[in-house]
């Protein structure tokens, strides 16, 4: 026999060896990483749920603090007129809905669409409702008029919106 022959006969069981245990080492090492991974993404939905089941309840609070009737049963004062109801009504929606945009980190962004559709519809309502009430009438009709245009159908995007939530919110 040769030189090449027995280097031959010497070096292929080595790589075949060789390539064995790299494969070995490769799957180890790729189902550890697997199992890291997996135990990761538990951790952060430990951490990740509860603050995307708050920021659900969140905002059905907000919707149902941006109603009309609500709006107006908390900011109505004796002797206002409507003009400034509706001033005070618009700037607590948008406070309520400025305290409240960081919720959209948690929720999916079709959802956060129909909670920026449900505020726009009310304050759209609320300048429909002033374009029928003369500002310098009381607040008491002011909420007279709106609270009947905000039960329309029509106008139901509050209701859309928290049926959403609801729905989301389950399938988590």
């Amino acid at each position: 026999m040769d030189l090449i022959s027995v280097a031959i006969i010497a070096v292929v069981p080595s790589l075949c060896l060789g390539l064995v245990f790299y494969f070995l080492i490769k799957r180890y090492v790729d189902h550890e990483q697997s199992k890291m991974r997996f135990q990761f993404k538990q951790e952060s939905r430990k951490t990740i749920l509860p603050l995307r089941l708050q920021a659900y309840e969140r905002l059905v609070i907000l919707l149902e603090r941006i109603r009309v009737n609500n709006l107006a049963m908390r900011l109505t004062k004796p002797g206002m007129n409507a003009q400034y109801l509706q001033r005070e009504m618009v700037n607590a929606i948008r406070t309520e809905f400025d305290h409240n945009q960081s919720q959209q980190l948690y929720i999916s962004e079709n959802a956060w669409k129909l909670v920026q559709t449900a505020r726009e519809q009310t304050v759209s309502l609320m300048q429909v409702v002033s374009g029928e009430v003369k500002n310098d009438e009381s607040a008491q009709l002011f909420t007279q008029v709106i609270n009947k245009m905000a039960g329309r159908s029509d106008y139901n995007a509050i209701d859309s919106a928290i049926s959403y939530l609801r729905k989301e919110m389950n399938s988590l």
